[in-house]
């Protein structure tokens, strides 16, 4: 059963990846030319009150689409981690 989690949790993480890179993709679509790479660089450091002055305004629902698919692929992965110890505990008694 266990197992099966790992799945669900592995097809969940790949879910929030997919929508935390099409929102990234987003946001910086809507910067102006010449400040994309600089957009990128704010949004992999969570600067997004930068993020969101070189994209403007129209970005902000984008970064926090980004926000919670980011927090939601490290939740996954961290439940899996923990399954898996659990997985290795059980299959040694």
């Amino acid at each position: 059963m266990l197992a099966a989690i790992i799945v669900v949790l592995a097809l969940a993480a790949v879910a929030a990846w997919l929508v935390a890179a099409v929102s990234a993709l987003s946001i910086v679509g809507l910067a102006p030319r010449g400040q994309k790479f600089k957009a990128y660089f704010a949004l992999g450091w969570w600067r997004f009150a930068r993020v969101e002055a070189i994209a403007g305004p129209a970005a902000a629902p984008h970064i926090a689409h980004y926000r919670k698919a980011f927090l939601a692929f490290f939740a996954c992965i961290i439940l899996a981690v923990a399954i898996v110890f659990l997985l290795i505990v059980e299959r040694q008694n």
